[in-house]
């Protein structure tokens, strides 16, 4: 139910100051701090996020600075659209983000980029979809599955120019240093213009890093992002067997870089959702999915099983009391066709 911007102001209680500041509106009383956001979506700035995400993004002009440090206070959220605000309910602090490590050390101006706030409600999607409007897009398509078992470097070249075809090129960079197999000269030529291939959760080392290490007995060519572990070819081979700590993977370098390529995928999608589901669960959600012809991959949790759909790819992996499920896409419209999958989410920005 909408409520007039006069009636949102209200709730901030007597003698309210009002500051503007791009896509929000702050507004301090004696009884609350009220947000007001725009309605729309915003991935990198101020937005409805999720059902019961709401975040706030620079400018902070003063005093918002002074406002968003006070805690004494209740905060309240609305978003505002054509026909009035809809109300969200009252919003904690779940992330602070700056420049410094420990947020709440600092005064609350110093460096402040955002913060992350929760809803103590969650919303309906009708509600969700009113605030941030899912717009028809196109999604990338599976075609490339067909090449996977008899040519994996052709599966991946498909599969990332598809899935990143929103990604804006870039020039490209330097020619690696030394002579590569070719399933990574693919991989190479591609990330070269689009360097969040590289990885956003692990990496793919770049061409310049690339070099024989005594210590690994080959060349390292990818890393887990806290030193985990590392993987480590020989470059000699035309499809070189993957090594970590001296034990192969199942799947040789133009395999595992397609379960990189896809691990990734979800890692760094912009819209996901994730669960803990008891194994019936879990295989009912999947009959929806078409599993990739690929051996399990050792990361990030061993096993790891890779899943498609037009726009999606999840990944199935051990839990702490079941089975992991993470599902992401780069377009929301297609993360909304498994916006109600007979449980809840933990987490769905969708």
């Amino acid at each position: 139910m909408l409520v007039s911007e006069a009636e949102a102001l209200r709730r901030a209680g007597a003698a309210p100051e009002v500051v503007d500041a791009g896509d929000v509106t702050y507004v301090s009383g004696d009884e609350a701090l009220v947000i007001i956001v725009a309605a729309g979506e915003r991935p990198d700035g101020s937005q409805l996020a999720g059902r019961a995400d709401l975040t706030v993004r620079q400018p902070f002009p003063e005093p918002v600075t002074d406002w968003l440090g006070d805690h004494e206070r209740p905060w309240f959220g609305f978003v505002r659209l054509a026909g009035g605000c809809l109300p969200l309910g009252r919003l904690r602090e779940v992330r602070r983000r700056g420049s410094w490590r420990d947020d709440r050390a600092e005064p609350a101006g110093s460096g402040l980029y955002g913060l992350d706030l929760r809803l103590e409600k969650r919303l309906s999607f009708r509600d969700l979809d009113l605030a941030r409007p899912v717009r028809d897009q196109p999604v990338p398509g599976v075609g490339w599955l067909l090449d996977v078992p008899h040519d994996r470097v052709a599966a991946l070249r498909e599969f990332l120019t598809g899935w990143y075809a929103d990604v804006e090129a870039e020039p490209p960079g330097e020619e690696p240093p030394i002579e590569l197999p070719e399933p990574l000269r693919a991989f190479y030529e591609l990330a070269a213009r689009k360097p969040i291939l590289y990885g956003t959760q692990d990496q793919i080392r770049r061409p310049e890093e690339l070099e024989y290490d005594e210590d690994f007995g080959g060349v390292p060519i990818a890393d887990e992002s806290q030193g985990c572990w590392t993987r480590v070819i020989n470059v000699d081979a035309d499809d070189p067997v993957v090594y970590e700590d001296g034990e192969p993977d199942a799947e040789p370098l133009s395999g595992f870089l397609l379960q990189f390529a896809l691990i990734e995928a979800v890692m760094s999608a912009p819209y996901a959702a994730q669960a803990e589901l008891t194994e019936g669960e879990c295989d009912r959600f999947l009959e929806r999915l078409i599993p990739v012809p690929l051996a399990p991959a050792r990361f990030p949790a061993d096993p790891t099983r890779i899943f498609v759909a037009p726009g999606i790819v999840a990944i199935t992996f051990p839990g702490e009391d079941g089975v992991g499920l993470t599902v992401g896409s780069r377009q929301r419209s297609a993360l909304c066709e498994v916006r109600e999958p007979g449980f809840d989410w933990t987490d769905f920005n969708g």
